[in-house]
């Protein structure tokens, strides 16, 4: 994929507990969704990793390693506290 920057944002609010059938939680889908998408990244691309929950948290920001990027996406952990996607917008 080709981009001169990508952000990558994660909702780690509560409602990313939720299971899906396969048993995996949608944060651990998401989690694996952005790694993908990471690796498909043209070497020298600038990564940021976001996450937003009630608020937004810069992990990562215009690093082009992919590894370090997948490590901080890998790094995310749910919360219990309620989603505001206006947060993780507004920081992008």
């Amino acid at each position: 994929m080709s981009a001169e920057h990508a952000v990558v944002v994660i909702d780690n609010s509560a409602s990313m507990n939720t299971l899906y059938e396969d048993g995996r939680t949608r944060l651990e889908a998401s989690i694996e969704e952005a790694g993908s998408y990471v690796r498909k990244l043209h070497p020298g691309t600038g990564i940021s990793v976001i996450t937003s929950a009630d608020e937004a948290t810069l992990l990562y920001s215009n690093g082009e390693t992919k590894n370090q990027a997948i490590d901080k996406i890998r790094s995310i952990e749910s919360t219990n506290v309620s989603g505001d996607a206006h947060a993780g917008l507004e920081m992008v």
